[in-house]
């Protein structure tokens, strides 16, 4: 390889550590904002949407007897 290329993954590899960090802080975040979310719902005894339950469950922020629960009004 050339240095025009060694340059070019040198690039693409320090764009991919960075863009894998701000991933990891964005899940840390919604992970944040989603058991808030679970925490004022619950205090309020307020029903989420079944579209909310279903991205928290897919996302494992959200158990079955929490869902149940969630889902009721």
């Amino acid at each position: 390889m050339n240095a025009e290329q060694q340059a070019r993954i040198s690039s693409l590899q320090g764009e991919l550590a960075h863009l894998k960090r701000a991933q990891r802080i964005n899940i840390k975040d919604l992970a944040h904002v989603a058991a808030r979310l679970l925490a004022v719902t619950k205090a309020k005894s307020l029903p989420l949407d079944p579209g909310t339950v279903e991205i928290l469950r897919r996302r494992g922020w959200i158990s079955q007897k929490r869902r149940a629960e969630a889902l009721r009004p």
